[in-house]
């Protein structure tokens, strides 16, 4: 009997090993972007910005808390993966109870160039980096599980998505014990970033355009592939279900066609037949908003820090017009104040660097 408690107990111990092997390989490599949100106190935050490179190059959070009291939160990546957009969602939702979700719409536009591409095989499948980015950001449960799932045909590798140590692991030459506990500390911290999910990428990158065609004019509908549409009704659905109110966004762009234009009229048409989903293109108002198209801008499609203080002052405007985003700034609301703090400190060592 004894002899068969060693044995068991030597077999729980070797588990026990085997777990914290892989979460420690899975720890350092996992991206945190997404992860810092769920470090802000429950019910702290009344905006959700949710989609590509669009908000973390537009739309700086702490901006709009400084001015207006918003507080908002940047929750994307480069190319994102709209065929993960719900199981993000009901992650974000599970602690935070937003007055609007604010979804950039040229993810969806994107989607069927950004996110697939052909295997060795032929097969289309959804690109391993822009998938990996958006998932392994995910808390380990069951959101991230059904958001794998439900691309499980899509994917070229579903178990190294499920277990990301069979990604990870002839990484372990980077790994030390100071860099564990460094990503330790981000994945499992009790902190939220002060940046809230901004990035200052684009900083001292400025790009001369000329003020682009707006095709105010233009009603014609192109229409997104069947997969994407379907995808898009779907997620539309979700969120009506839901009773949450949500708001498509197209940011101001320095170089823009009538084929997008019309591109995004066929989304605005799916959206806005649901009620509390609206749709909102930036190019129809582009003298409203003030974009300076000689320095505001870095890439055609993404603002410097210049041009993500004007289109923020707008949309923060917006906000607290179309959805009653109230001022936070006389209450002692989760991190804010204390974000703000740390926000202009940062800013502020920009500024000494770059001179």
């Amino acid at each position: 009997m004894k002899k068969k408690f060693v044995i068991g107990t030597r077999i729980v111990a070797f588990l026990l090993i085997i777990i914290c092997v892989t979460e420690y390989l899975s720890i350092k490599f996992r991206p945190t972007l997404l992860t810092t949100i769920f470090y802000d106190k429950e019910n702290s935050i009344d905006a959700v910005f949710l989609g590509s490179s669009a908000w973390y190059a537009y739309y700086a959070p702490m901006l709009a808390y400084e001015s207006y009291g918003i507080t908002s939160y940047d929750v994307s990546y480069g190319s994102f993966d709209v065929d993960v957009s719900k199981a993000i969602t009901e992650e974000i939702m599970k602690k935070q109870k937003p007055r609007v979700l604010v979804v950039d719409a040229r993810a969806w536009q994107y989607r069927d160039e950004w996110t697939f591409e052909e295997n060795e095989d032929g097969q289309k499948k959804i690109k391993d980096a822009h998938f990996r980015n958006v998932v392994d950001t995910m808390p380990k449960g069951i959101n991230r599980f059904n958001a794998i799932t439900a691309n499980v045909l899509k994917i070229n590798d579903p178990l190294s998505e499920y277990f990301e140590i069979l990604f990870y692991h002839n990484r372990y030459e980077e790994v030390s014990p100071g860099s564990l506990l460094t990503k330790i500390g981000e994945v499992y911290g009790t902190r939220s970033t002060y940046l809230k999910g901004f990035s200052f990428g684009y900083l001292n990158k400025c790009t001369p355009y000329t003020v682009p065609d707006g095709f105010t004019n233009e009603d014609t509908l192109l229409p997104l592939s069947d997969d994407t549409t379907s995808l898009l009704r779907d997620y539309c659905d979700y969120c009506a279900s839901q009773d949450y109110k949500v708001l498509f966004v197209v940011v101001p762009l320095a170089e823009y066609t009538v084929e997008e234009k019309q591109q995004y009229n066929y989304i605005s048409s799916i959206v806005s037949s649901y009620d509390n989903i609206s749709f909102l293109n930036c190019n129809d108002h582009i003298d409203e908003i003030g974009m300076d198209y000689s320095v505001d801008y870095a890439e055609p499609m993404h603002a410097n820090y210049e041009g993500a203080k004007t289109f923020t002052e707008y949309m923060a405007d917006y906000l607290i017009t179309h959805y009653n985003v109230p001022d936070r700034r006389t209450e002692n609301f989760g991190n804010w104040k204390e974000d703000e703090l740390l926000w202009n400190q940062y800013v502020q060592s920009l500024a000494v660097s770059s001179q």
